[in-house]
């Protein structure tokens, strides 16, 4: 297997993100590699900000916390041996809690 620990599946609503998340996760299993699904309307969500922080004050300090959000996501991801499969994330935030796309 590839050394790959984070898969993101984007496409606007409808195009089978989760269909295809699925899928890949069902592959994952079938083939005993360590996984997990991560939906973009989890709360709280591994690498989004606003289920982390409290209103950053500035686009500054949002970027700042961001960045910093997905350096330790990516830290303790990059030491374990499991693969993370997102369903939606990176263009759309999702139904976060309070329903923000």
């Amino acid at each position: 297997m590839y050394d790959t620990r984070l898969i993101f599946v984007e496409g606007i609503m409808g195009s089978g993100k989760s269909s295809t998340t699925t899928f890949l996760s069902l592959q994952l299993q079938w083939n005993q590699v360590k996984h997990r699904y991560v939906h973009e309307a989890e709360v709280p969500h591994p690498t989004r900000v606003r289920d982390h922080v409290l209103a950053p004050a500035s686009p500054e300090e949002y970027v700042e916390k961001s960045l910093k959000s997905w350096r330790f996501f990516v830290e303790q991801v990059s030491a374990h041996d499991c693969v993370y499969v997102f369903d939606g994330q990176l263009f759309h935030g999702g139904a976060g809690g309070d329903g923000a796309g």
